[in-house]
């Protein structure tokens, strides 16, 4: 918040009879803006398993000066670019493209910042499997209400997880004496 600050300022000569003059000087000092800025635990290697909706990501603590400074109506939206969120190839069936695969979710705030949460949207788990160990890049904007910003790139890999084989319904009857009962068809998510 903008300060006030009252200084005495004395000037005195040096002469036979010194002669001295005080004037009071009043200093205003107006805040600036200050940008908010994000750092996301853990550090590095962010990753989602395939078929996890809501799978966190990373959490992201967030940090203004204007918070802590107590600027009034400082508030701090965060915004997930919007096309950015892709893997290289984009992926058929997942929801329209224009959205992005993450969400940020609050969690908490104090008069120093906010903790958020990055996840994987619902909608987009399922279909992730096909893509399992690529990247996908979330593009995260933190903003105050004064206009200041805060931009991050995060890169973050999809994990293929084994899924469980499965056989095709069958049901078989069979003369006495035959020898091959039928055929199973087994089929796996994991191969081809």
């Amino acid at each position: 918040p903008a300060k006030t600050y009252v200084v005495q300022v004395r000037a005195t000569d040096d002469g036979t009879l010194p002669r001295s003059f005080t004037q009071e000087v009043v200093v205003g000092v107006t805040n600036e803006n200050d940008t908010p800025s994000f750092s996301m635990e853990p550090l590095e290697n962010w990753s989602v398993m395939e078929g996890f909706a809501g799978d966190e990501v990373a959490e992201l603590t967030t940090s203004d000066t204007d918070l802590v400074q107590g600027v009034a109506g400082e508030t701090l939206t965060y915004t997930l670019v919007t096309g950015a969120n892709k893997t290289s190839v984009i992926p058929a069936g997942l929801p329209d493209a224009g959205e992005t695969v993450f969400v940020v979710e609050s969690s908490t705030s104090t008069s120093e910042g906010s903790t958020h949460t990055l996840k994987l949207r619902d909608g987009y788990a399922a279909a992730l499997g096909q893509f399992a160990n690529d990247t996908m890049r979330a593009v995260i904007t933190v903003a105050d209400n004064s206009g200041a910003s805060h931009t991050k790139t995060v890169l973050v890999s999809i994990t293929d997880i084994n899924q469980i084989p499965s056989f095709s319904p069958a049901a078989f009857s069979i003369k006495q004496g035959d020898q091959v009962v039928g055929r199973l068809v087994a089929s796996d998510a994991d191969v081809g």
